[in-house]
């Protein structure tokens, strides 16, 4: 292929891609407290009834934690791929940030009385 060639003019290059994976991953990581908290909302206290508002609130809540668990995993092998040395130290952070406070609710839901 040559460089010039004008069916690839409009096409992304690989460091675009990365880039916006990263930021995509990134405000995922950002945006899970709303989401979180929006999808508390929308439960009502009928555990009979199950409506629309009910399945959006599942849908924000399994959002939410999948933005909080999985998006820096998924941004240290987007990181490491693109070999972006400072994204992946940073979603290395968000990762421990993330999955200590996963622990701290697990053990204090587990060690209730």
């Amino acid at each position: 292929m040559v460089p010039d060639d004008p069916a690839l003019a409009g096409a992304p290059s690989g460091g675009r891609v990365t880039s916006r994976l990263i930021v995509g991953l990134t405000a995922w990581w950002l945006a899970f407290p709303i989401a979180f908290w929006a999808g508390s909302v929308l439960f009502d206290n009928d555990v009979y009834v199950d409506s629309f508002r009910d399945w959006v609130g599942r849908v924000l809540l399994i959002l939410a934690i999948g933005g909080a668990l999985l998006s820096p995993i998924a941004g240290i092998a987007v990181s490491l791929v693109g070999r972006r040395r400072g994204a992946c130290a940073q979603f290395a952070m968000m990762a421990a940030l993330s999955f200590g406070g996963f622990f701290y609710l697990l053990y204090a839901l587990l060690t209730a009385d």
